[in-house]
Parts: structure tokens; C-alpha cells; sequence
């Protein structure tokens, strides 16, 4: 394509040999080309590179937030950790205390019985005494 592209002018430069014109040909082939007119890149370039720096820009950015998020996750990871072997620690002092609080019962319904036992015990005697005084 780039080929025919260049071939093109040249051929149009001596199309006028198959008229017989060779005069035209030869002033064709000695008249220098016209050049297309040079378009200035060097905004285009300046834009780009702009745009490069920008894009190394957010690349570190994202890298960054990129450490920040696994920093976070392993701080959430080990947050969950202490908080199960809180919850663990938690219903272990619960059973603890709902044995313990079956213990106190055991012990308040046996200081009860023997309570009353004594006070009956005290009446029984305060009844004989009486008894033994009369």
C-alpha cells in the first residue's frame, strides 16, 4: 500500500508519455513536488506525554490503595480472630458462672433447710425448756 502510494505521483508525472506530450513529462519530472504541509505534533506529543505522567499518577495511586486494602484485610482478619476467642472466652466464663450460680443454689437451699432445722430444733427445745420449767 505504502508502494503504490509513492508510485503514484511518479506515475501521474508521466501519464503524459502515452499522449506523446513528452515536453509535459520531462517538465512533470523536473518540477520539484509539492509537499503536503508538515503538521506540528508537538502539542499531540506534549498531550501524550502529559497524559503518560498522569497515568504513572494513578498507577501508583491504585498501587497505594492497593497496600492500604490488604493492610486493612489482614487488620479485619486478625480483628476476627480476637473477636472469636473473645466470644470463646465469653461463654466459657458463662458455663462458669451457670455452674457457680447451680452451686450457690445448692448451698442457699441447704443453708435454708438447715435454718429451718434449727429453728426448729430452737423451738423444740424452747417448748421443754418451758416444759421442764413449769
Amino acid at each position: 500500500m505504502g508502494a503504490i502510494r509513492t508510485l503514484i505521483p511518479i506515475v501521474q508525472k508521466v501519464l503524459p508519455l502515452l499522449d506523446g506530450n513528452v515536453a509535459l513529462a520531462v517538465a512533470n519530472l523536473l518540477v520539484p513536488r509539492l509537499q503536503a504541509p508538515t503538521v506540528d505534533m508537538r502539542p499531540v506529543e506534549d498531550a501524550v506525554a502529559a497524559m503518560r505522567a498522569e497515568l504513572t499518577g494513578v498507577h501508583e495511586g491504585i498501587t497505594a490503595h492497593e497496600t492500604a486494602l490488604s493492610r486493612m484485610g489482614e487488620q479485619l482478619e486478625s480483628l476476627k480472630d480476637s473477636l472469636e476467642r473473645s466470644a470463646a472466652n465469653q461463654k466459657e466464663l458463662a458455663d462458669d458462672l451457670h455452674r457457680v450460680q447451680k452451686r450457690i443454689t445448692v448451698l442457699a437451699v441447704a443453708g435454708l433447710i438447715l435454718l429451718v432445722a434449727s429453728i426448729a430444733a430452737n423451738a423444740v427445745l424452747l417448748v421443754r425448756v418451758g416444759q421442764i420449767l413449769h
